[in-house]
Parts: structure tokens; C-alpha cells; sequence
């Protein structure tokens, strides 16, 4: 075949070239399931019928023993073949699966049909022949159409069998395809973050350069450097020149009581001096805080916890900018490490999910632009 049919319109065309065999197949798959409803109707009607028959005959014929017992019989039977088939109903969607679930539910209800008749038929015998034989012609009726739409499956059921598999693949294949829509919508989302993650990288080295390059920013390095040599010193030669606070810290946390490590305690003495009792008692009662507030950062969680209890730092750019100084001496840590710093200062103060991203925002528009700070 050289022409080529879109998949969206390929049970239609499918169709139109079966044409007459599968209208043939549609119209022999619908007979044998409306005739099945009008045969349990007729069943269940007629065993109304039978019911009100043998009522009305134990209230005349009670003289009669053996005719009082088959109306008797006649009405147990009228009871329990209804009974049967209560639950039974012929479904809407006349696809394969349902239409094999009718014809093994048909079969099995004119069976026991069939065999309930014939345990009570001997103790109706020989009243109600007429009757009786009436009932068995509407059970062979149904058994007859379970039989007719066994064929039909096993026949020309299998062309309506096999358009159902291509509608079924027809399914999965756009679920396929909407499945592909997806991934490729939510690549693009990804891309685009990536994109503008890279920009923002550009942004912040090119900051970072410039802050470096700036005279006053070399300066401060300058002095930085000093300072940590300093530190270094003073680490070196003792802690007996800070005086008792600091000779305490020093004491308390080789015994265990803050469980110091020794870089977390030079980092406090170096930074806070005879107050660095302060965040390690912090540290103390929060292990936690004993963590960078971003990889490679200088400064500990300990610390925005101490800056906003007791120095009044009320907004992130207040401890990044104002109190730890990352913002020139580690900018890229900085950034990374806002988030921590958020986080900690909305538990600190209180903050709902609304204001601490404002104030993450806020630090993020005036760290990106300077001269707009």
C-alpha cells in the first residue's frame, strides 16, 4: 500500500474499508445481546406469573394433598429461578471483554436453571406439564443465545476484536505522545534555568572582578590578610592575653561541655574575642549551628542566630552586608549561602513563607546591583 494514513484517522479509514463485513459483524454481535434482555424479561415474567398461578392454587386445593404439594413446588420454583438471575444485566459497551463475560454469565444461568427445574420437577409431576414445559423452552431459549453469541465471538467477533486492539494501541500511543510533549516542555523549563543560572554566574563573576579590582576593595584584602595573620598568632601563642571569658570558653569546650571542634573554636575566638562564649553556648544547645552556612563559607549558622539575638540584625542583607562582610570578602559564598541565612532569621523572627522569600529577594536585587543598595 503507498498511501499513508494518519494515525488519528485510522480507525475511520479502517472502517470504511470493511464496510459491509463489519456493519454484517455489528448487526449479528447486537442481535444475540437485545434478544438475551428480552429472554431473562420473559423468564422473569413468567415466573411472576407462575408465582400468582400457584398461590392461587394452595388457597383453592388445599383438599387436594398431591396437588397442593405441586403448587407448592410450583411457587418455590418461581421463587428461586428469579433469584437466579437478579445481579444479571447486559452491559452498555458492547466491546469483546463484555460481551465474553455475557455469553459464560448466560450459559451458566440457563444451566442452573435448567437443573433447579429439574430437581423440582418431580414433585410437580403430573400437574403443570404445560407450564413446565413452557418454562424449559424460555431456559433452552437462553441457553440457545448463549450458544448463538459463543459463535458470534468465535467467528466474526474476532474483526470487532481486532479493531478494539488497534483502538487500544491507538491510546497508548498518544499517551506516548502527550507523555513526549511533556518531557519536551519540561526540558525547555530546565534549559531555560540553566540558562539563566549561567547568567547569573557571569553576573556575579563580573561583580566579583570589579570588587576586586576596586582600589578600596584591594585594601580591605589587605587588612583581611593582616587580621588573619593575626588570628593565626594569637592561636599560636595562647589565648592567655584575652583575659578569664575567653581562657573559660577554652576550658569548658576541651572538657566536652560545648563539644567544640578546634576550627569551629578558633573561628569564634578569631571573630567574637572574649564574646565567643556567646555562640558557642548557641552552638551548645544547637549542634547545627556548627555548620557553614554554605559550602566553603567563613561563617557558621551560629552566627546569624547570634547576630539577630543580640546585635539587631533584622533583614539578610543586614547580617551578610553589614555584619559578616561576605558580600566582599567571600561574594560567591555569599550568595550560595543566603538561603541558610534566610531560613535561619524567619525562625528567629517569625517570619511566614511570604516574607522570608521578599527578604531573600530583596537581598538577591541589591547584591546583584550595588549602586541600586
Amino acid at each position: 500500500m503507498t498511501d499513508q494514513v494518519n494515525a488519528a484517522k485510522l480507525p475511520s479509514w479502517i472502517r470504511g474499508a470493511l464496510g459491509s463485513n463489519l456493519s454484517q459483524a455489528e448487526r449479528e454481535r447486537d442481535k444475540p445481546t437485545s434478544e438475551i434482555t428480552r429472554a431473562v424479561d420473559s423468564l422473569r415474567d413468567f415466573c411472576g406469573q407462575l408465582a400468582r398461578k400457584a398461590e392461587q392454587d394452595m388457597e383453592t386445593k388445599r383438599e387436594n394433598r398431591a396437588q397442593y404439594r405441586a403448587a407448592k413446588a410450583v411457587g418455590r420454583v418461581s421463587v428461586i429461578l428469579p433469584d437466579m438471575f437478579k445481579d444479571f444485566n447486559v452491559p452498555e459497551q458492547r466491546n469483546s471483554g463484555n460481551l465474553r463475560n455475557l455469553q459464560r454469565d448466560t450459559s451458566k444461568l440457563a444451566t442452573e436453571a435448567a437443573r433447579s427445574r429439574e430437581e423440582w420437577l418431580r414433585q410437580i409431576r403430573p400437574y403443570y406439564i404445560l407450564d413446565m414445559m413452557t418454562l424449559g423452552g424460555n431456559i433452552d431459549k437462553l441457553r440457545r443465545l448463549g450458544d448463538e453469541l459463543h459463535n458470534f465471538l468465535m467467528g466474526r467477533g474476532t474483526l470487532l476484536r481486532s479493531l478494539e486492539e488497534i483502538d487500544e494501541k491507538l491510546d497508548s500511543l498518544n499517551k506516548l505522545k502527550a507523555t513526549e510533549e511533556a518531557a519536551i516542555v519540561q526540558r525547555k523549563s530546565v534549559e531555560e534555568k540553566i540558562k539563566a543560572a549561567d547568567q547569573l554566574d557571569d553576573t556575579l563573576r563580573d561583580q566579583a572582578q570589579k570588587v576586586q579590582g576596586n582600589e578600596k576593595m584591594q585594601r580591605y584584602l589587605e587588612i583581611d590578610s593582616e587580621l588573619r595573620k593575626l588570628r593565626n598568632e594569637l592561636i599560636r601563642t595562647g589565648f592567655s592575653r584575652l583575659g578569664r571569658p575567653l581562657k573559660k570558653l577554652v576550658s569548658i569546650s576541651e572538657r566536652g561541655d560545648y563539644a567544640l571542634s578546634p576550627e569551629v573554636r578558633d573561628i569564634l575566638v578569631a571573630r567574637y574575642g572574649t564574646r565567643a562564649a556567646i555562640p558557642a553556648q548557641l552552638i551548645a544547645e544547637r549542634p547545627e549551628l556548627a555548620q557553614p552556612i554554605a559550602p566553603g563559607c567563613p561563617c557558621l549558622a551560629a552566627e546569624v542566630v547570634h547576630a539577630v539575638r543580640n546585635e539587631m540584625a533584622r533583614t539578610v542583607a543586614d547580617f551578610i552586608v553589614r555584619r559578616a562582610a561576605l558580600s566582599w570578602r567571600s561574594p560567591f559564598e555569599a550568595a550560595a549561602g543566603a538561603e541558610r541565612v534566610a531560613d535561619l532569621m524567619a525562625e528567629e523572627l517569625r517570619w511566614d513563607g511570604e516574607r522570608r522569600d521578599a527578604e531573600l529577594g530583596n537581598f538577591r536585587t541589591a547584591f546583584q546591583n550595588p549602586k541600586a543598595a
